[in-house]
């Protein structure tokens, strides 16, 4: 069965036991969690910023269409945010492979459902991929040196034909 996971494009994580790649549940209504909550499916923090993240900050679902396929919807449940492509989800959304998360941010709770607010720096900025060969357990160095990349990549997407 094919295999999904959010994989960091940030800079290193500033607490030691945040993962650089954040495997997803694949069945059927099975729901991931993130958040600084130790009963999360996985835990993400910052010792840099407190309370960047919520408790429970976000949660994945997936869902089987009725083609078979798998379809993954993050929903926001924080207060500083959870954005993807750099902006801020309202509610939920369904993900797409290619798209940035990014879980909370240093200006949240100005910041309303559906603005754009980039974070250049992130800490816990990841990509929503199918897990390959290739990318299940890039280390931090190369992690670091493909998110300019990427980020690229969606300023293009995002700005189109100018």
């Amino acid at each position: 069965m094919t295999e999904f996971h959010l994989r960091r494009i940030g800079i290193p994580p500033s607490h030691p036991e945040v993962g650089n790649c954040l495997r997803l549940k694949n069945h059927n209504n099975a729901r991931t969690t993130f958040g600084r909550d130790t009963s999360q499916s996985h835990y993400i923090d910052s010792t840099q910023y407190e309370r960047l993240i919520s408790r429970r900050q976000a949660e994945i679902t997936c869902l089987e269409t009725q083609n078979g396929a798998l379809q993954f919807v993050l929903k926001d449940m924080s207060l500083n945010g959870t954005y993807v492509n750099d902006v801020r989800v309202n509610g939920q959304c369904v993900l797409n492979s290619g798209d940035c998360v990014t879980f909370g941010h240093i200006q949240g709770v100005k910041i309303s459902p559906g603005q754009y607010a980039p974070q250049k720096n992130s800490e816990v900025k990841f990509v929503f991929e199918e897990v390959t060969e290739d990318n299940q357990s890039l280390e931090p160095e190369i992690l670091a040196q493909t998110s300019q990349t990427v980020q690229t990549q969606i300023i293009i997407i995002w700005m189109g034909d100018v």
